[in-house]
Order: structure tokens, then sequence, then C-alpha cells
């Protein structure tokens, strides 16, 4: 998704002003765009709810999970590793009200959002019912949907969304793998017997990554 360049009817002259006076917003727009992506995308974010202002909070997630799309550490050309040494990752957002809201949307689009628990969950979905999600790992009551074929529930909920990753124990419970994480596309699952998730194991020669067959929709299994 690219940043939204179209100003709103107040800040007009706003961005006028900006386009002349700021360095980074004299830039092409297809520029700022390369950059916020860079600044803003590529993570897998945790998503939690402050319970004493019930706000949401996005932080880089602690953990070994992978992310599509770039390096690893394990030099896999593919993979890198979820944690994150970037600080400050709302500060491009917050510098301005041009560049809040030529990027807010890249945080919901360019981001895996992980959702530990099912109440953090529920409430970002009435907070952000719009926001253009388009990967999402959801709290492990949740997987069910996605593991017996019901995916229809998260692309009525997140209309933009292309994957959902599942969490290995998840599918380990269900006797099915061992994988480390499953990436999960809705438009497939929804078509339940014949549909292919994708497998993510983690083996002593890098991350390695393999389709499986979903065999029947009463219980997951995978081979």
């Amino acid at each position: 998704m690219a940043i939204d360049t179209n100003p709103p009817p107040q800040f007009a002259n706003a961005y006028q002003h900006n386009a002349t006076q700021s360095p980074l917003l004299r830039l092409p727009a297809e520029l700022r765009d390369q950059i916020s992506h860079l600044a803003l995308g590529g993570l897998w974010i945790t998503v939690t709810i402050d319970r004493y202002t019930l706000r949401s909070i996005a932080q880089p997630l602690p953990s070994p999970l992978v992310i599509p799309g770039t390096k690893d550490q394990l030099n896999n050309a593919n993979y890198k590793s979820a944690q994150s040494e970037r600080t400050h990752l709302l500060a491009l957002p917050l510098t301005c009200r041009q560049l809040y809201f030529e990027t807010q949307s890249l945080l919901y689009s360019s981001n895996v959002l992980h959702f530990p628990l099912s109440n953090d969950f529920e409430r970002f979905i009435e907070a952000h019912f719009e926001a253009p999600v388009k990967m999402i790992m959801p709290p492990l009551p949740w997987t069910e949907d996605v593991m017996h074929g019901w995916a229809r529930l998260f692309t009525s909920v997140f209309p933009e969304l292309k994957c959902v990753y599942l969490d290995g124990p998840a599918w380990r419970m269900h006797g099915g793998s061992s994988a480390y994480a499953v990436e999960c596309h809705p438009e497939d699952v929804e078509k339940q017997l014949g549909s292919k998730v994708v497998v993510l194991e983690r083996q002593a020669d890098g991350l390695k990554k393999h389709e499986c067959d979903i065999t029947c929709t009463s219980r997951t299994s995978l081979h």
C-alpha cells in the first residue's frame, strides 16, 4: 500500500508549505513511499491493550518467530528474526500532520500484527474495524476458525487480509506437525478440502518452507 498523498481539505495549505520547506516532504511521493515502508514496515508487532487507558500500543515481538521477505541472521535470504532493534516506531507519523496522514495506514498494512490475548484482539477489532490490516497472528483460541476452514470470520473483519499466521504449537496440539510456525492464506483455507498451507520449519541448516494439505475439516491434519 502506497502512502496517501491526498491532503485533507483543512490541511491543503500546510501541505503546500511543507512541499517547499521540509527536506523530506520536498522529495517525490515515490521516494517518500519507499522511505516510509523502510521505516515502518517489515516488523512482527505485538498488540496489547493498556488496562488503565484502554489504548492500543504496539511493540516489536521479542521472540524468534519469522517474517517473510527480509534477510535473517541465519543467512537465509527469505526470512529474518522478528526481534527488532528498531525503536521509536511511531516517531515518523507523529512528526507532523502530513506525515501522519501519509503513513498511518502503513503500520497496519506492512506489518504482521500479533495478538497474544483474545480480549485484546476483540478490542482491537472494535476500535480498528476499517484498518487496512493484511497480516495477523490471532490468539490461540481464535485459530480454530482457520484450522477448521472457517477463515471467513477473519476476512469479514479485515477485508484486505492476505495472510493469517498460526503458531506451531497450535498445530501440534491437534496432532498435526512439528512446524515452527504456519502461514495460512484465507482464500485457500476457505476452500477447505484440498486447500494449502505453508509451513515454516526451523532446521539445523536454516528455515525451510513447504506446502501441506488440509485433509479434513473436522480435525485438521498436516502431512
